[in-house]
């Protein structure tokens, strides 16, 4: 009875879900309209056009986040540890908020954007999408990113077999550290010497290790990997 009378008032589970979605349901059809109008070379800028808005919404964030890690890190004196501790999970917050608003904002042009993209691909052809290796190891203040990158995963996976028939691949590649402009900027020495050390390379993953990869699965020996995910990162997980 009360079961009932609840559902009545405020819907059922069903109802208050869609209710939930469906804006951002609604701004993917959207996206979808404004796509198919898009030539071939403008969909595939959409990518750098979704790092460029990421890196200009948390920025300026995550550098004072890096700023604040390292000073923690030289300070030799309790209080002032305590001080930049403070600071530190403070603006771990901020990014952390940062980066869910501008995931908000750009997931549903991007989920719009991959799905154009399969529906203009030619049969037997290659789909690579980049997740993180941050998925794998798990590291603090990255849950928002890692969770992001984990869905990527998923929709891979998922996406490769509905795909059936078309003789397409769907794969991502996970980078790790990797020596990039957008990575490099406002890190100190200090950071990026001890990053460059997690691998059992002993170094940073440059661009061209990443698209090599990207070319193994785009190419004919990368035929028979489909739905799956290649953690290109030296070895640190």
């Amino acid at each position: 009875m009360a079961n009932r009378l609840f559902a009545r008032v405020f819907g059922t589970r069903f109802d208050r879900a869609l209710k939930r979605i469906q804006p951002i349901v609604d701004a993917i059809l959207e996206h979808e309209v404004r796509l198919k109008d898009l030539t071939d070379s403008e969909l595939q800028a959409q990518t750098a056009k979704f790092r460029e808005a990421i890196a200009e919404r948390t920025g300026e964030v995550r550098a004072e986040v890096e700023r604040l890690k390292q000073a923690k890190h030289d300070c030799p004196d309790p209080e002032e540890r305590a001080n930049l501790s403070d600071q530190l999970r403070k603006a771990e917050q901020e990014f952390v908020a940062a980066l869910q608003r501008a995931l908000d904002e750009l997931l549903p042009e991007a989920f719009a954007t991959v799905r154009e993209a399969a529906r203009r691909l030619r049969d037997g052809g290659r789909i690579v999408n980049f997740s993180s290796s941050i998925t794998s190891s798990l590291q603090p203040t990255y849950g928002v990113y890692a969770a992001t990158k984990a869905a990527v995963e998923a929709m891979v996976s998922i996406l490769a077999k509905e795909l059936r028939g078309r003789n397409i691949t769907v794969n991502a590649i996970a980078p790790g550290p990797t020596a990039t402009k957008l990575f490099l900027d406002g890190k100190p020495q200090e950071v990026i010497e001890r990053l460059a050390k997690l691998a059992p390379l002993e170094r940073l993953g440059q661009p061209q290790d990443i698209a090599d990869a990207v070319a193994f699965l785009a190419g004919p020996d990368g035929a028979w990997i489909n739905g799956q995910t290649l953690r290109a990162n030296g070895g640190i997980i």
